[in-house]
């Protein structure tokens, strides 16, 4: 009798586990990041335009707390930008400049545990922003310097559950930040950096 009460508790906790136990989520996305235009006034008026910057990003979150209907999670959400292509009549200006962001940030998730669980979330970090070596002029870019700049982040996206402990995932966050070092000076101090990805979850 004991060896059957004890192979039914077993069971059950086993086949609870899969939920129970994921407070965790490691999610690997890619997508397209998207900077507005700036206008300039020195060295003389003008127009700077941004390529879409390919974007790879990873992100681990923990669950914090769980309302069934919905749960709260820290997350720690660090997106790389290897280039983003500038294009101006200022021949100063960088080719492209790289960057990338990391926003600790709160995120609330709905139905965390059905199949459709859309999530919103926010949070603050830093950016880093490099120039290229070389100016539009293909001369070598003597006032490239670094800058590493504090950073606002605000998304959201849903996640798809495929299996258990997969998930597909659509997101869209916006790092808001200053402007990259472009050797100018821009009407605009600050810009929006808006990151259009996709790509997997997995849970444990």
């Amino acid at each position: 009798m004991k060896i059957r009460v004890l192979a039914t508790v077993a069971i059950l906790l086993c086949s609870g586990s899969p939920i129970l136990a994921q407070k965790h989520e490691i999610a690997f996305t890619s997508g397209g990041l998207k900077t507005g235009d700036k206008s300039f006034d020195l060295p003389r008026p003008g127009l700077v335009k941004f390529r879409t910057g390919f974007t790879y990003e990873v992100n681990y979150a923990r669950r914090l707390l769980d309302a069934k209907i919905a749960s709260l999670y820290i997350e720690f959400p660090f997106a790389v930008t290897p280039r983003t292509k500038i294009t101006t009549d200022n021949v100063l200006s960088p080719r492209s400049y790289s960057s990338f962001f990391f926003t600790p940030s709160a995120k609330v998730k709905l139905f965390p545990i059905g199949r459709y669980s859309p999530f919103a979330t926010i949070g603050i970090g830093v950016a880093r922003l490099n120039p290229s070596s070389t100016r539009l002029d293909n001369q070598p870019n003597n006032d490239a310097s670094a800058e590493t700049e504090g950073v606002f982040q605000i998304g959201g996206g849903l996640d798809v559950k495929v299996i258990s402990r997969l998930s597909l995932r659509g997101e869209v966050r916006d790092f808001y930040t200053e402007i990259p070092p472009l050797n100018l000076d821009a009407l605009r101090k600050r810009q929006h950096n808006t990151l259009i990805a996709a790509g997997v979850v997995l849970r444990f």
